[in-house]
């Protein structure tokens, strides 16, 4: 087998179906040369041999973790033992156009100053609506996919910046995944990708959504509660902020970034005061660590403030979908 031009980790905890579809969407890409790392999150062996023992392309590896870690940590472990020169994430709930991977390449191979390539992402559930394409920051660090629920027509266009990738399918150039330290395992899921596209951004380095890569996402689909997922949406939100935005920023908008943080982020499902303040004390409570990561991370800022803050966006979204 020739040598794999690009490696596609899927973690999962082999609790649905969907997984073999997003492990064949995988192996049927129309670039055969690609290897794809599967991330057994904690689950038996049995498990996952009765999901997937069936596989027998040799582009496919199982690797296992003795226990779930959720998101961050399974993908970092997958990206360490793969292979490629680009790498990518993908949902067990999603699964890509057939010539997804080839068009990812391209793109990274036509833009060498490129860290990640953004996927259109579109509903599953109904192929005519955004899921995302891309993900983008407020000025007041407030984080969402960008046209969550829009029409596939209201992205007219070719290849564009965006502020970052959304992790249900996304890919990095290896040398920029190493680059930033890949996912920050402390925010465990959610507004990881954007933590990471944040760190990429203060490199210089550009991210770029290309439509015609195409992914299909269900959604919903990890058996994680509601008040879970809203705890870790307001404790990321926070370290998102005391991790990444210049001091300049911090000052002029700290009064913007205190009320927004003071506010429920509005869900699919609603919000919650009790998971707001549950959020923010566990953001404060290893507060210290995250400023010692923002030492590191400010000190080797390569944009300036001003090109950064043209990138994030003067409003919120209505709904935070990620």
């Amino acid at each position: 087998m020739a040598s794999a031009r690009i490696s596609i980790v899927i973690p999962s905890s082999f609790r649905t179906e969907m997984l073999r579809r997003s492990v064949r969407s995988v192996l049927d890409q129309s670039m055969p040369d690609l290897e794809l790392v599967v991330v057994n999150n904690g689950r038996s062996a049995d498990v996952a041999a009765s999901m997937l023992g069936d596989f027998s392309d040799p582009r496919l590896r199982m690797v296992s973790l003795r226990r779930n870690s959720f998101f961050c940590a399974p993908v970092n472990y997958g990206v360490s033992v793969s292979t490629a020169p680009y790498v990518a994430t993908l949902n067990d709930d999603a699964y890509l156009d057939s010539h997804w991977a080839e068009g990812v390449v391209t793109t990274f191979e036509a833009n060498p100053e490129t860290g990640s390539v953004a996927s259109l992402v579109v509903q599953a559930g109904d192929p005519t609506l955004i899921d995302s394409a891309g993900s983008h920051v407020d000025l007041w660090g407030r984080a969402s996919n960008r046209l969550w629920g829009s029409p596939l027509d209201a992205l007219a266009g070719g290849v564009r910046p965006v502020f970052s990738v959304s992790s249900c399918c996304a890919a990095y150039r290896r040398q920029a995944w190493e680059a930033v330290g890949g996912l920050d395992e402390d925010f465990t899921a959610y507004l990881e990708d954007v933590d990471l596209g944040f760190r990429m951004q203060l490199l210089g380095m550009t991210c770029l959504l290309d439509p015609s890569c195409r992914a299909y996402h269900y959604g919903s689909s990890t058996p994680t509660s509601s008040s879970y997922k809203a705890f870790l949406i307001e404790r990321n939100h926070v370290w998102n902020v005391v991790k990444n935005f210049p001091a300049a920023l911090l000052k002029r908008h700290a009064l913007s970034i205190v009320k927004a943080n003071a506010r429920p982020v509005v869900l699919q499902n609603g919000s919650s005061v009790r998971t707001l303040l549950s959020g923010k004390m566990a953001a404060a409570a290893l507060c210290r660590r995250m400023l010692r990561k923002r030492e590191s991370i400010q000190r080797s800022r390569r944009i300036s403030v001003a090109a950064l803050e043209s990138l994030l966006m003067p409003t919120s979204p209505p709904v935070c979908k990620l």
